[in-house]
This record gives C-alpha cells, sequence and structure tokens, in this order.
C-alpha cells in the first residue's frame, strides 16, 4: 500500500485510512513507518472555537507489518490541551514507526 494518512474515526471506532485525498477505508488496527505527525492549525482553531468535529491531527506514513516492542512510547493527542502529539508528554512531530490498536491507543517508536 502506498503512503497514507491515519486518524481516528470516533463514530466508527475504527482508524481511517486516506490515500491521496481519498478514504480508502476502515481498519482496526494499523502500523505505520517512518511516521509524521502532523497538525492542521486551521481545523484545530475550528474545532475550539465551535466545538465541531473535524481530523485536525492525524499520522502520515507507509503502512507496515512491523509488531509493536515492549518499549513503545505512548502517542496521545489532546485537541483542547496542547495542540500537539505528545509521547510521554513530551511534544513529539515524527517516528520512526507508529501503531494505532483496535482500543484506540497510538504507539510509536523512535528507534
Amino acid at each position: 500500500m502506498p503512503p497514507c494518512d491515519v486518524y481516528r474515526h470516533t463514530r466508527r471506532r475504527r482508524w481511517s485510512l486516506k490515500v491521496g485525498g481519498r478514504v480508502v477505508g476502515h481498519v482496526e488496527a494499523v502500523a505505520l513507518a517512518g511516521v509524521a505527525l502532523v497538525v492542521r492549525p486551521g481545523a484545530l482553531a475550528r474545532v475550539r472555537d465551535r466545538h465541531v468535529r473535524e481530523v485536525c491531527a492525524l499520522a502520515r506514513g507507509t503502512p507496515t507489518a512491523a509488531p509493536r516492542p515492549p518499549g513503545a512510547r505512548r502517542l496521545r493527542f489532546d485537541v483542547y490541551g496542547a495542540g500537539t502529539f505528545l509521547a510521554d508528554g513530551q511534544p513529539i512531530t515524527a517516528a520512526a514507526l507508529a501503531w494505532f490498536e483496535a482500543d484506540g491507543s497510538a504507539w510509536i517508536s523512535e528507534d
């Protein structure tokens, strides 16, 4: 599969996969390599100001079958908090690998 964007679809409770600006599927879990963590400032501002649902943060990378190692760090994003991705409380913008799990959690490894 080519590089894609991944974000949480809150109503479906699945991860949405977007390729070339088009949603190509919804999956329970997915792993990405060469991950860039993207926050869209305009969308973030609209969500905060209007309290509307909109994709304002996503992960961009290439799907992989790499298993999650025990040392992976928890990845979080709070739209009403810092407005950045956080790993163990520290801002982060990229990772070597990321895992998006069926329970809605996300994990990264910088190795």
